[in-house]
């Protein structure tokens, strides 16, 4: 009669965790392949932009804004295009959301979505932004950060036009 002796549960255990441990101390021995890594840039940018008077609240209808102040994201001259808005009331705050394109000529385009809010008619809106798609040298780009609207021509109910300030990071 022969007999079969099997190892249990925990010897199997070990020898796994003696397998792993392994292939640990050979992987660790095996030249690292650099990789290119990823460059994170802080952004400054404060773009002008005109406000249409609201006639149809569906249609975005703003005009292009120009981007006056740029340290980091490299987009001057640039201009920046709202590509759609969507707005709500309650009580004396109004939010609002969309989307935004920064176009920088050759260098591509940078695609952002944002939300807001402004209270009744203060002077300035406050809100976050994050990047969303890009074209050029921005294909490939990460991001968000903060944004603050300064109205201009007047406060958020009589204003002729609005300085956004975007701060944050972008990574590529």
């Amino acid at each position: 009669m022969s007999t079969t002796i099997t190892a249990g549960p925990r010897r199997r255990g070990m020898r796994r965790l003696g397998a792993i441990a392994a292939l640990g101390t050979a992987l660790a021995l095996v030249p690292a392949v650099p990789t290119e890594a990823a460059t994170t840039t802080r952004i400054d940018v404060t773009v002008a932009e005109p406000l249409p008077p609201v006639t149809d609240p569906t249609d975005p209808g703003f005009p292009s804004g120009s981007i006056v102040s740029d340290t980091g994201l490299n987009c001057v001259p640039g201009t920046v295009a709202t590509t759609s808005v969507s707005s709500s009331t309650r009580g004396q705050v109004t939010r609002f959301s969309g989307t935004k394109e920064f176009d920088c000529g050759a260098d591509g385009t940078l695609s952002i979505s944002f939300r807001a809010r402004v209270r009744g008619c203060a002077a300035s809106n406050f809100g976050v932004w994050r990047v969303v798609g890009g074209t050029g040298s921005f294909a490939d780009a990460r991001g968000a950060g903060i944004l603050v609207g300064t109205y201009t021509g007047g406060d958020a109910c009589t204003a002729t036009g609005v300085d956004d300030r975007y701060r944050g990071v972008i990574r590529s």
